[in-house]
């Protein structure tokens, strides 16, 4: 698949959201990011806040998702937030390891999941 005959808003949207997920997630899995992905064209001019459910006139919202969203994101100007790429099966594996480790009560158990969930995706 080739580059679109004229870049839309659209494109130019999902190609940069694109492009800060690859590096994303090849820092996260250790892999070696390809060059592709830093070139200026993935970069917006102006910030995008990836869908339209967000209010832009709600500045508490945007200020939430400036402020959580990942480093290869917002370089970018896709302000995502940090809650984008989690793994519902990293959250039962947790439930599962706290209860190995003896927990009973289900506030604990809770509590030690999201504890390994911020430490590894953030707030």
């Amino acid at each position: 698949m080739g580059k679109p005959d004229r870049d839309t808003e659209h494109t130019c949207h999902w190609a940069a959201f694109c492009a800060a997920s690859v590096e994303f997630l090849c820092d996260r899995y250790g892999v070696v990011c390809p060059a592709w992905v830093f070139e200026p064209a993935y970069t917006l001019a102006t910030p995008w806040y990836g869908d339209t459910i967000v209010n832009l006139a709600d500045a508490v919202v945007l200020q939430h998702r400036r402020k959580t969203t990942p480093t290869p994101f917002a370089r970018r100007n896709v302000f995502c937030g940090n809650r984008l790429y989690q793994n519902k099966y990293e959250l039962n594996e947790w439930l599962q390891e706290a209860r190995s480790k003896g927990m009973n009560d289900p506030r604990d158990i809770w509590h030690y999941a999201r504890q390994k969930e911020t430490a590894l995706h953030g707030a």
